[in-house]
């Protein structure tokens, strides 16, 4: 590599940043540490780099912020980001903002130096491709149905066609002709507007639009890119009809089923054309009605503060006007007191009511807010944990790894190995840890059990080849009301089974179950066992026998509203190994 390739080091631990600067500067790589965004955006000012390493985290900006800013002054530049942890979210958005890589801490020295090599390779490979590229970009997608060239004034030069029914009008009629004089003008000027950033831009712009064709409306979507030429467009379009139907049919379905009117409402109102009530129905009497009489025959206005009658009311008329369910909430200050409510408004089967169902939700609010408090310090306190340790850890490595290129007697030798596997013991908690912190938010849905169990086997074949898997499944098709989390159950107990296990043939054994209204799934193994005196206390947080991956399990397990317990797998014989019995309510 040539010595002038120059690579900025973006980190704010010194530590890690002057390791990476002597092992790059090894490798005749020109290098520059900024220990903070500010001092990274001078250097860039200063002169141009090649590549630049930069961390997620720093003191003054985020890595994602500075990322698009140093991508801004310097568009060619690599940038390599660097994080504590992975997020599928967070490496996404990176690479959408112009990241040439994702890698995460601890760092592997031997695959950073790959990455860094891959990255600028890249780079060359892009340069050479820069003049061919505009050619190549007007490939169109095979599957289209069809495909029209435009010119530079609009008229139409060529097509392609799998479906003759696509074109408004015989080929022959439309050859020549400007875009206005085949479709309507509305749809015309968008394609002018379009084709006019295209050839200012050079990307491809895609749009959906409705248009009559042989008679009949049709949903259309088109592609549009430059031609080879630099001044024609090409546009290729596929007939997305059905889909747009579909989509639509199942939106009306979703705004009627979404909210069922609940059986344990606290009361049902009636209103006529004019928003006065005219019945009533309540399983109690809450405040702030105490009676029927206190509001029958009157007016909304009447009952509520203004600023409730005048959100209630909006919500009404829409509802009159779209003839769709509709849910708002509001609150109300009763007796020196915030009360929350939800009140759903609906078209009565006489056509012009309104049927409204008003709940008390106040301790639903209360608890989704301590809820969220609590949730938001403890993630707060586990990021800077989890960022603080990772540095150390990182530092810890990098040391390491300059230790392993010296000469060291045994013991030194045995000393580094224990110290490299305690770091990465350290690592694989701390991503335990993290990889359910969004625990708490992830809202639940219908999750296929086999499917999980299924997606886990894979994962057990990949991490643990040489143990024998069993699996029996007595049910066809269980739903269960969970999240992605689910697979972590399974896979921290089969984890704690595995690795406990110190036969030469471990074998492990996963049962799914009808069981009482919920699925039993029943994971066993051949390890040593569990004596009954730790069986009572494995899952005490206070005394945390099972270690992490149990507690988090009966985390997990409590948000799904399900239950675990332990047993022998063969009944009163401890050493045939260990039963875990998890229980999960069926999804209604």
């Amino acid at each position: 590599m040539e010595a002038e390739t120059r690579i900025l080091i973006v980190d704010d631990d010194e530590s890690i940043s002057r390791t990476m600067e002597l092992i790059f500067e090894a490798k005749n790589y020109a290098t520059k540490i900024a220990l903070s965004g500010q001092e990274a955006i001078a250097a860039t000012k200063e002169r141009d780099y090649n590549l630049a390493i930069l961390d997620i985290r720093l003191p003054d900006v985020d890595g994602i912020t500075l990322l698009g800013q140093l991508s801004k002054m310097n568009p060619d530049l690599g940038i390599i980001l660097i994080t504590g942890y992975a997020s599928m979210e967070t490496a996404v958005d990176a690479l959408n903002k112009g990241a040439a890589a994702y890698i995460t801490k601890p760092l592997n020295m031997d695959e950073v130096l790959i990455t860094v090599s891959q990255v600028l390779e890249r780079q060359q490979l892009k340069e050479k491709l820069r003049e061919s590229e505009q050619r190549n970009r007007i490939i169109v997608d095979a599957m289209s149905d069809l495909v029209l060239v435009y010119d530079s004034e609009g008229r139409y030069s060529d097509y392609f066609a799998q479906d003759e029914s696509m074109l408004v009008r015989p080929w022959n009629e439309m050859k020549g002709k400007r875009i206005e004089e085949i479709v309507p003008q509305d749809i015309a000027t968008i394609h002018y507007e379009n084709a006019k950033k295209i050839r200012e831009t050079g990307e491809n712009i895609t749009i959906d639009f409705e248009l009559e064709i042989g008679g009949a409306l049709r949903w259309l979507r088109g592609t549009m890119m430059l031609h080879e030429d630099g001044e024609s467009i090409v546009a290729a379009l596929k007939d997305i009809t059905e889909g747009k139907h579909a989509e639509e049919n199942l939106r009306l379905s979703e705004e009627r089923h979404r909210m069922v009117l609940s059986s344990m409402s606290d009361m049902i109102f009636v209103l006529d054309k004019n928003n006065n009530y005219i019945e009533f129905y309540a399983s109690d009497q809450f405040a702030p009605f105490s009676a029927p009489e206190d509001f029958l025959g009157k007016n909304v206005k009447d009952i509520l503060p203004s600023d409730v009658t005048q959100k209630i009311t909006e919500c009404i008329n829409h509802v009159r006007e779209t003839r769709n369910r509709e849910e708002i909430e509001y609150s109300l200050i009763l007796d020196n007191a915030k009360a929350w409510y939800s009140a759903v408004q609906d078209i009565h089967k006489d056509g012009e009511s309104i049927v409204q169902t008003v709940r008390n939700i106040t301790e639903q609010k209360k608890a989704q807010e301590e809820t969220k408090q609590a949730a938001d310090t403890a993630l707060l306190y586990l990021d800077i944990m989890s960022h603080d340790v990772r540095n150390q850890l990182q530092a810890i490595i990098m040391a390491s790894e300059i230790l392993e290129h010296m000469e060291l007697d045994v013991e030194s030798i045995l000393a580094l190995e224990i110290i490299t596997e305690s770091v990465e013991k350290s690592q694989k908690l701390i991503n335990k840890v993290l990889a359910t912190k969004e625990l708490l938010s992830m809202p639940l849905s219908v999750i296929p059990l086999k499917r999980a169990i299924d997606n886990l086997l894979m994962t057990l074949k990949v991490d643990f080849d040489d143990v024998i898997v069993n699996t029996q499944f007595r049910v066809e098709n269980p739903l269960v009301q969970a999240d992605k989390f689910i697979e972590q159950l399974f896979m921290n107990i089969l984890e704690n089974a595995i690795e406990h296990c110190e036969r030469k043939m471990r074998e492990v054994w996963i049962e799914l179950q009808d069981r009482e209204k919920g699925y039993q799934i029943s994971i066993m193994d051949n390890g040593p066992g569990i004596p009954d005196g730790k069986k009572e206390s494995l899952f005490d947080p206070r005394r945390r026998f099972g270690g992490i991956g149990i507690h988090q399990s009966i985390r997990i397990l409590k948000k799904y509203g399900g239950r675990m317990s332990v047993h022998d797998r063969v009944e009163s014989d401890l050493s045939q190994g260990t039963e875990f019995r998890i229980w999960l309510p069926k999804a209604s």
